[in-house]
């Protein structure tokens, strides 16, 4: 694996740097800033976007998408902390319920259904492959607490205590529901 050199990594946004990394230079970076402790690894086809704080030991494995958004909302991944392969953790979502049209294209005065919120995964946390770490609620934060482990393909919307195991239940288990929207697209203009 080739790995990013400091200056490298000072030049893609890192403000603050520990010792010891190993951040493949197949890891992408988009606007981003951010921090990082010493003795972490990032490893290849992870993307990180926005403002993203990393604390010491901390590994992040491979295709990876982390993004704080464009909003201004900050990501912070404390010391000890294990990210599985093919996560995605992000501090903004769209609400599929509401009544409105959706899709990043669209100027933000146009789509009031975006939800963000800073998130914090505190220290010691193991985070099983496949995992989706998303807010629920409007400007309502979303903490994981010091030493929880989550099961593989779960889906994170609500902050978790300190010390807790969470998993999903029924792996298998799937429900469908149908929502009505009623959106007249000839009114709308750009």
């Amino acid at each position: 694996m080739n790995f990013y050199s400091t200056k490298e990594l000072k030049q893609l946004g890192f403000k603050s740097l520990g010792k010891n990394l190993e951040i493949s230079k197949n890891v992408n970076f988009y606007n981003f800033v951010g921090t990082i402790g010493s003795n972490c690894r990032i490893d290849d086809y992870s993307i990180l976007i926005g403002k993203i704080n990393i604390g010491d030991h901390v590994h992040i494995a491979p295709y990876n998408l982390i993004s704080s958004s464009k909003y201004g909302n900050v990501i912070n991944i404390l010391k000890y902390t294990g990210i599985g392969p093919r996560c995605y953790i992000s501090a903004s979502t769209e609400d599929y319920m509401a009544n409105d049209i959706s899709n990043p294209t669209i100027e933000k005065k146009f789509r009031k259904n975006i939800i963000m919120a800073n998130i914090s995964i505190g220290r010691n946390v193991l985070v099983g492959a496949g995992t989706y770490i998303i807010p629920k609620r409007k400007n309502k934060n979303l903490k994981i607490g010091d030493n929880v482990s989550i099961g593989m393909n779960s889906i994170i919307s609500n902050s978790i205590i300190s010390n807790s195991i969470v998993f999903n239940k029924n792996l298998q288990d799937q429900k469908v529901l149908t929502i009505k929207k009623k959106i007249n697209f000839s009114k709308i203009k750009f």
